[in-house]
């Protein structure tokens, strides 16, 4: 399964640079629990945070209605994948949705009650468990809810009340990156006002700077492996015509996607010069 992400009438709302991301997350098995199932990604609703929100007619008919869970339960939404369906193990979860994949196998939208999990929200607030970006809802929509990822080999939802809580915080401390991170609010104007970039990296011999649109869906593992690559350009001569040189003397790049860029327009863009 390659393509997860936004249906149409979402799709078309929500910046250019938020199109793909799920593009780059790692796609290697990662088993359920029950045997011949991978886990694609999951969402977490909790308990504590929902909030009553009136649909319209045509949202009724077009979603599929959860049941809401026991008290003091979460939900657990979860996408399955199978290479072969008569063979994987017998799933006692409801099914929502099956889909067909390949020749045999299937894709299975199912959810279930699971504990209640304070620490989720706790991470929303505090940025303890490595939650790094908001999920963007509609463009002026009143819709009271949002959702944060954790890193990890898959994509991990988790809902939160937008009425409770403030956007989680930007990541500080990336593992193993070259640069330090700061926030889009302070990028240059060169490329602040732009909506295909996931970040920008500002460096020369001694300094190295990220600034991350916290806005945007980045797998930040190949994000920081990417600014790492820009990094190491600069500073073994290896700057091409992509790079401008700021007012303070640093030269300065975007990072994004070839997709996210073909579907914004833009053209004349180079690879990565290390990959």
């Amino acid at each position: 399964m390659n393509q997860i992400g936004y249906y149409g009438n979402i799709r078309s709302q929500i910046r250019a640079a938020d199109k793909h991301y799920l593009d780059r997350w790692p796609r290697d098995n990662v088993p359920f629990l029950v045997d011949g199932w991978n886990i694609i990604c999951t969402i977490v609703f909790n308990a504590s945070e929902f909030e009553s929100v009136s649909l319209d007619e045509r949202t009724l008919n077009q979603a599929c209605i959860l049941n809401a869970p026991p008290i003091d339960q979460d939900v657990v939404v979860l996408v399955l994948t199978t290479d072969n369906r008569n063979e994987a193990g017998r799933l006692t979860s409801p099914i929502i949705k099956e889909m067909p994949r390949g020749a045999s196998g299937s894709v299975v939208v199912t959810a279930a009650p699971i504990p209640h999990n304070p620490s989720l929200l706790v991470a929303i607030d505090t940025d303890s468990r490595g939650f790094g970006w908001q999920a963007p809802g509609r463009k002026g929509s009143d819709e009271p809810y949002g959702f944060v990822c954790a890193i990890g080999p898959f994509p991990r939802f988790t809902e939160y009340s937008s009425r409770r809580h403030l956007p989680p915080p930007l990541v500080r401390n990336l593992p193993n990156s070259l640069a330090e991170i700061r926030p889009w609010t302070d990028a240059p104007e060169h490329f602040a006002g732009s909506e295909i970039f996931c970040g920008v990296v500002a460096c020369d011999s001694r300094t190295a700077i990220l600034y991350i649109d916290d806005r945007a869906h980045c797998n930040h593992d190949h994000l920081i492996s990417d600014a790492n690559d820009l990094i190491t350009a600069v500073r073994t001569n290896n700057v091409d015509p992509q790079w401008v040189l700021l007012p303070n003397g640093l030269l300065a790049t975007g990072i994004t996607m070839a997709a996210t860029a073909d579907s914004a327009g833009v053209t004349g863009y180079l690879p990565n010069p290390l990959k």
